[in-house]
């Protein structure tokens, strides 16, 4: 990794940028994993000659600090190429010649490019808020299909924070705006369909609130509840039915 910045004193703004690799290595069950199957019986999914992935990243970007620091935003692009990847498919060469005819291949991976921005504000004392936008155009290599949509990665995605400190009370709201995407959805039965469905975006909001006390000269107590989905909005994650609203609270002691 490499990353460089500047700042221009007579505007207080910041210029960074930064590119890097990365690698991960094929685990256990990739390189040696196989499964016992009524009927067939033992299957071998894993290729011990699979190569490490690789990838590439790029970004760049600045942040503007304004009204004596009380105000802060910025913007970054970013873009990452998955150069190697490792994934699962039916139809594999067996190197090996163990028989195996479905498993885990090296193949191209997928990139993803797009915006992140944010602007942060104190107005007054004991207050921060924040909000925040993420683009992200995101697609995974498919064979004989080359780049498409990948899954469960929204387009937009837009937040917003609210925290407020009135002595041992701390006070905070979360919006949050999740743009549509697409997830599969398969069958549980073979032949194992697969469907790639959209799911519609949605709003979440959360609320919580503490109030942190000391007690002698080591221990302190934080007395904490809150409610998430707070509008009992329905929604999915990656796919799958998310809880409507929950509340939470409880105590934590610190020493």
């Amino acid at each position: 990794d490499g990353s460089i910045a500047y700042l221009i004193d007579r505007t207080n703004t910041k210029l960074r940028a930064h590119v890097g690799n990365g690698f991960r290595a094929p685990s256990l069950f990739e390189r040696f994993g196989e499964g016992t199957f009524s009927g067939v019986g033992i299957v071998r999914f894993g290729d011990p000659t699979l190569r490490a992935e690789q990838s590439i990243s790029v970004d760049g970007g600045f942040d503007q600090r304004v009204a004596t620091d009380r105000l802060l935003f910025g913007a970054t692009y970013f873009y990452t190429r998955l150069q190697r990847a490792v994934a699962f498919t039916g139809f594999v060469v067996d190197p090996l010649g163990v028989g195996r005819f479905g498993g885990f291949v090296n193949r191209p991976g997928g990139l993803a490019r797009g915006v992140e921005s944010y602007l942060q504000a104190a107005p007054w004392k004991g207050m921060d808020l924040r909000a925040s936008y993420t683009f992200t155009n995101s697609d995974r290599f498919l064979p004989g299909v080359g780049l498409t949509t990948e899954f469960v990665i929204p387009k937009h995605l837009i937040g917003f924070s609210a925290t407020q400190r009135v002595r041992a009370l701390l006070f905070s709201v979360d919006v949050n705006r999740t743009g549509s995407y697409i997830a599969p959805v398969f069958e549980n039965n073979f032949p194992f369909g697969q469907a790639d469905l959209r799911f519609d975006g949605y709003t979440k909001a959360d609320v919580f609130a503490s109030y942190e006390r000391r007690t002698g000269e080591r221990l302190t107590w934080v007395l904490f509840g809150g409610v998430e989905n707070l509008l009992d909005r329905t929604y999915y994650e990656n796919g799958f039915l998310a809880p409507g609203a929950v509340g939470r609270g409880g105590v934590k002691f610190r020493f």
